[in-house]
């Protein structure tokens, strides 16, 4: 699924994703607030081929009671997930500030794509990240560690090597290596809403360092018997670095 200025692509899942599961996404989206734009095929029948929203709205819903802090979290989970993957990401303003969808100017105009496009107001935003519990606050507090330690790590080079590794239906794992192969980051994502215990095999990594050390919050884990374990909380998000030994 493609996140772009004017929504979220499904063409080109198409053939990866079974009928079902994208079936559920375009549900979840819509009761979550957005909207679906749809195409004449061939044969005359109507196909969804994009979801018009706001990424915020497609992940917390225009209308969350949850605690602010919580939205934000998982929110910049998934924004880390485009982070750390093979690539160049496109972060676009009303993704950076996480903007809602704007149904109004949909009711004036009647196109769908500008659910995602309202106009920022920047002395709003100003009074807005005055609050330190405001939504934009806490993204401020956090978006410039992610966004910092991704281009300050060679690991994450788009050209970099990845390996994505099973280890939990819960956890995104990925581990990127830099171009040259000498710098690793292993990056995990908890896209669940509960606490999850992980344990991988150093040696399944093929890097036989003890100490590892996130980039994020700079908190260190130890490795015993060559087994990594890590309990991650609801949307943790951490890029773990090996800390070299004495040796190097």
């Amino acid at each position: 699924i493609l996140d772009t200025h004017d929504g979220i692509g499904l063409m080109g899942v198409k053939e990866i994703l079974p009928k079902e599961e994208i079936e559920f996404i375009i549900q979840k989206a819509e009761e979550n607030g957005a909207l679906i734009s749809y195409k004449m095929t061939v044969d005359r029948t109507e196909e969804p081929y994009e979801i018009n929203t706001t990424w915020w709205s497609a992940v917390n819903g225009d209308h969350a009671e949850e605690a602010m802090d919580l939205q934000v979290k998982r929110y910049l989970a998934s924004r880390s997930i485009a982070l750390v993957i093979q690539g160049v990401p496109g972060l676009y303003v009303h993704g950076v500030i996480g903007s809602s969808n704007d149904h109004e100017p949909v009711r004036k105009t009647g196109i769908r794509r500008d659910v995602n496009r309202a106009v920022i107001k920047v002395g709003e935003l100003a009074e807005s990240v005055k609050d330190p519990g405001s939504r934009l606050s806490l993204l401020a507090r956090h978006w410039p560690v992610m966004n910092l330690a991704r281009t300050r790590e060679r690991a994450f080079h788009p050209q970099g090597d990845q390996k994505v590794l099973a280890i939990s239906p819960r956890v995104f794992t990925v581990l990127r290596t830099s171009p040259e192969g000498d710098r690793n980051i292993l990056a995990m994502t908890n896209v669940a809403g509960v606490a999850c215990s992980v344990e991988l095999r150093l040696s399944c990594l093929g890097i036989e360092k003890d100490i590892w050390r996130d980039l994020l919050s700079g908190r260190t884990f130890e490795a015993e018997s060559g087994t990594l374990k890590i309990t991650l909380q609801p949307y943790d998000v951490v890029w773990l670095k090996p800390v070299p030994d004495a040796h190097g």
